[in-house]
């Protein structure tokens, strides 16, 4: 990150000042880094899906779009019922993966 690599010579602030980014921004970003428990439930829930996601794409070959991807998650039970066919599509899309849309 440009910010870590530049920060000892120029300082956080003057980076975030250069950068169109608010220091506590970049503080925040760091303190989830160091505790993955201060993300968002919404965060911590598309980390584990993210996980159990590309579980499912890899076991198909590379094959599944986000719909069937999505009913193996139903079918799985537990976090994957809350999960929306849409999200399962924008998960699928941030790990590399062409997906048709729901």
């Amino acid at each position: 990150m440009f910010i870590e690599e530049h920060r000892e010579a120029l300082g956080v602030e003057a980076i975030c000042k250069a950068l169109p980014i608010v220091p506590s921004t970049y503080y925040r970003h760091k303190a989830i880094e160091a505790d993955p428990e201060k993300a968002s439930k919404r965060k911590q829930r598309d980390v584990f899906l993210s996980g159990r996601i590309g579980h499912y794409w890899k076991k198909s070959g590379r094959r599944y779009g986000a719909v069937k991807i999505w009913h193996d998650l139903l079918d799985e039970g537990g976090q994957g019922c809350a999960l929306h066919c849409c999200a399962a599509h924008e998960i699928l899309g941030n790990k590399g993966a062409y997906a048709w849309r729901c």
